[in-house]
């Protein structure tokens, strides 16, 4: 596997957590009835939260099945460095903050990481 083909991974993982949370945002907010005096006779989607149920399942088997496929390549706190650096694309101190090194030190990581795809 290239660095190149790793991080198309990490950016889709990355994708389906923007999805994940967008849905959860969606089904968490408040809704805002239509008053209308017109009759309605409903879609026909009487289980709305089983059909969200449903979705989010099948988002983090995807989540999984992608992860399964780097899982061994890098240590946790270097996939979180990827993660947050090229997927979720903070800059290296922000990288540096969220995995609790200085930036220094993430410049040295990223070099190992750099190493194990050649």
């Amino acid at each position: 596997m290239t660095f190149e083909e790793y991080i198309d991974i990490v950016k889709q993982i990355a994708r389906i957590d923007d999805k994940l949370k967008m849905m959860g945002i969606k089904q968490t907010a408040p809704r805002i009835p239509t008053l209308s005096d017109m009759p309605r006779g409903g879609n026909g989607d009487f289980d709305q939260f089983g059909n969200y149920m449903i979705r989010v399942e099948a988002l983090y088997e995807e989540r999984e099945k992608l992860f399964d496929q780097i899982r061994d390549v890098l240590t946790n706190m270097e996939y979180q460095l990827v993660y947050y650096r090229y997927g979720r694309r903070l800059t290296w101190k922000e990288t540096a903050m969220k995995i609790g090194y200085q930036q220094r030190n993430v410049y040295n990581i990223h070099d190992k990481i750099m190493q194990k795809f050649e």
